[in-house]
């Protein structure tokens, strides 16, 4: 004869388990809202197969300069090397700068991102991890 099995103790254990899982992760983490983080780092594999590592302490280097001055052709050849990584053009950082250059000047707005809890190091941190996935 099969015997039963009562359910609400086994479930109360369960959730008693689970509570102290985690309650270990609050204490372990005790400043962090989110102890589930993604890694600051970010890793590109280039075409021959090397791992690149990238971090918001990482010297990268920006190249700009006005139109029809050459820096097309020296993006092209600096992209020739392997060691070296460039990207496509783009105007969407600079733009970005100025949007946050534009929020700090702006009583009102910087205001506004602090009521909403995006303090100055919150906007730096996205925008320098945004960076680097360019």
């Amino acid at each position: 004869m099969p015997t039963r099995i009562n359910r609400k103790p086994l479930l109360g254990i369960c959730l008693f388990f689970v509570l102290i899982f985690f309650m270990f992760i609050k204490w372990k983490n005790p400043g962090n809202l989110c102890p589930f983080q993604v890694s600051p780092k970010t890793f590109v594999i280039s075409e021959e197969g090397s791992l690149y590592e990238y971090d918001r302490k990482s010297p990268i280097i920006f190249i700009g300069g006005v139109p029809r001055s050459g820096i097309t052709l020296m993006r092209a050849m600096l992209d020739a090397h392997t060691s070296v990584r460039c990207g496509e053009e783009t105007q969407v950082i600079p733009s970005m700068l100025q949007m946050r250059s534009r929020w700090r000047k702006s009583k009102k707005e910087s205001t506004r991102l602090e009521e909403a809890g995006l303090t100055a190091e919150v906007l730096d941190q996205a925008i320098s991890s945004f960076i680097l996935e360019i």
